[in-house]
């Protein structure tokens, strides 16, 4: 061993130095598979292209349930700035301590339908007119879906079209709510005081 051991240490070392290559190579190769599969960023919130192709997906449904001729394009578009006025609106308020919460959201669909429901075409009734007993009966069908996803009754891949474009649409719900909540503390915020007015 002692007349070897300059070839030991010299195969020791090597073998040390192969494994901290391949540790090394095998975490940047993660990180760079991650990197890659991260497609973009809006205000911190990361989305990647696993999760923006299964919103694309869902926009698609949707959009044929609803009869909509729209390109594959128009429809990553819509995806991409839903993503996108989503995070904006949720960052911007999120440092004023506003949010949209789940009350006001079943208020905007159960209670008072919010005008963005008026228009799809899965709502309205045999005269062409926004039918809230549609309404109402789709939320139930989704809520026995989330309730039993196994149950075959419950359980169809047209209930799944329809309750996935749902979700798309419930977030460009709470854009819109969001928005006009902006809008309207922005117009409190920059109108006189009455006090001031009676000057």
């Amino acid at each position: 061993i002692r007349k070897r051991g300059k070839i030991v240490m010299v195969v020791v070392f090597v073998a040390l130095l192969c494994f901290v290559i391949g540790d090394f190579l095998s975490n940047s190769s993660a990180i760079f598979n991650s990197n890659r599969e991260q497609i973009g960023e809006v205000c911190g919130k990361k989305i990647n292209s696993a999760e923006f192709q299964r919103s694309v997906e869902a926009y698609t449904n949707f959009n044929k349930l609803e009869g909509n001729n729209v390109s594959e394009a128009e429809i990553r578009n819509e995806a991409w700035q839903t993503f996108v006025i989503s995070n904006m609106l949720e960052d911007q308020m999120g440092k004023i301590g506003m949010s949209i919460s789940q009350d006001e959201l079943e208020y905007a669909t159960k209670v008072n339908p919010h005008r963005e429901l008026w228009n799809l075409q899965i709502l309205k009734d045999e005269n062409g007119n926004f039918s809230p007993q549609r309404l109402d009966g789709m939320l139930r069908a989704f809520k026995q879906l989330e309730e039993a996803p196994e149950d075959e009754s419950v359980n169809n891949e047209y209930l799944k079209d329809v309750y996935n474009g749902w979700l798309c649409v419930e977030r460009k719900l709470v854009n819109s709510m969001a928005y006009e909540k902006l809008v309207t503390l922005t117009a409190s915020a920059s109108r006189a005081p009455k006090a001031e007015k009676d000057l």
